[in-house]
Formats: structure tokens, C-alpha cells, sequence
């Protein structure tokens, strides 16, 4: 699991910084992050909780944000800070 963690983190650090220009500031859900690395890495080794120990381990940042709920209602939640390093 360590080297899953590991590719994660060199990820998730290739496109994204826990601090940046508010220009670059994106706002992304555990769920979405995780659907992103299941692009490269199996299914089955990784989960949310593996997300979450990475993203807090490399230093980002949770903020209240708003969201769609299943019926299109907007709700606010809870999401990770990303600041982007394409421009």
C-alpha cells in the first residue's frame, strides 16, 4: 500500500500545490480525487481513507464550499484546497 501512497503523492504534487495564487485555487471533493488516481492505480488497493492520509500528509488544506446534492440543490461542504500549477 506504501508505494500506491507513495505514486499518490508524486501525483498529486506533478499538477497541484497545497499553496498558490488565487487564480489557481480549485476546490475538489475526496470522492473526485480519488476517481482521478483509480485512472492509474487499481481499484482495490486504494480507498477515501488513503486519499485523505495523503492530502493531509503533503500539507492541503479544507475549506467550506458549496456543492449540488443529488436533487440540484446547493448544499455546503466541506473540500480539499488545490492551487493548480498549469496556468
Amino acid at each position: 500500500m506504501e508505494d500506491y501512497k507513495k505514486e499518490m503523492l508524486e501525483l498529486l504534487h506533478r499538477y497541484y500545490r497545497p499553496i498558490g495564487e488565487e487564480e489557481n485555487r480549485i476546490f475538489a471533493s475526496t470522492a473526485k480525487l480519488l476517481a482521478m488516481f483509480r485512472g492509474v492505480i487499481p481499484h482495490q488497493p486504494i480507498g477515501e481513507h488513503d486519499v485523505y492520509e495523503v492530502l493531509k500528509d503533503a500539507g492541503f488544506q479544507i475549506e467550506k464550499g458549496l456543492a449540488q446534492d443529488e436533487n440540484g440543490d446547493e448544499i455546503e461542504v466541506f473540500l480539499w484546497v488545490l492551487y493548480s500549477q498549469q496556468t
